[in-house]
């Protein structure tokens, strides 16, 4: 995700090397103002102390996407479910006819699919906006934190 390349790009900028996704949510507010200040051409002590929030944990992990798993689980198990109903419930039957080669079940068995391929796609959709939701929740914390430093820097 280009969301996520940028925010570790933006980190790397910041002095922070080598640092992995699943990292940025344990990065204390002291070693963050280390580096910032390092960065800027600042001392330590012209930064006043919680000046720079940590990024909390769970914009990380809704970045990461590990925290939709259940959520697409159960969406997903809702829509096949649904889709197996569909496909042998008494209309499925009444598509089929008991003609033999009747594309009428093959038809409904077809646009059965779609719907439940429709339902994933806007399921899966929603976690996409989900995640650049808090991806950009963290490009915003590292904004605020050069504005912050820049401002003090002249």
């Amino acid at each position: 995700m280009a969301l996520m390349d940028n925010i570790m790009q933006q980190f790397s900028n910041l002095g922070f090397d080598n640092l992995g996704y699943g990292e940025i949510g344990s990065l204390s507010p002291e070693a963050i103002q280390s580096n910032i200040a390092q960065q800027f051409g600042l001392q330590t002590q012209d930064l006043k102390p919680g000046m720079f929030q940590s990024i909390d944990q769970g914009l990380v992990e809704g970045m990461m996407g590990k925290q939709y798993s259940g959520f697409l689980e159960s969406q997903s198990g809702d829509l096949l479910s649904k889709l197996l109903q569909s496909e042998s419930g008494k209309k499925a039957r009444q598509a089929g006819g008991g003609f033999a080669g009747s594309g009428q079940l093959k038809d409904f068995q077809s646009g059965a699919k779609d719907v439940y391929g429709k339902g994933m796609s806007g399921v899966v959709s929603q976690v996409q906006d989900k995640q650049v939701a808090s991806s950009k929740s963290i490009l915003d914390t590292i904004s605020d934190w050069r504005k912050q430093a820049m401002e003090i820097a002249g």
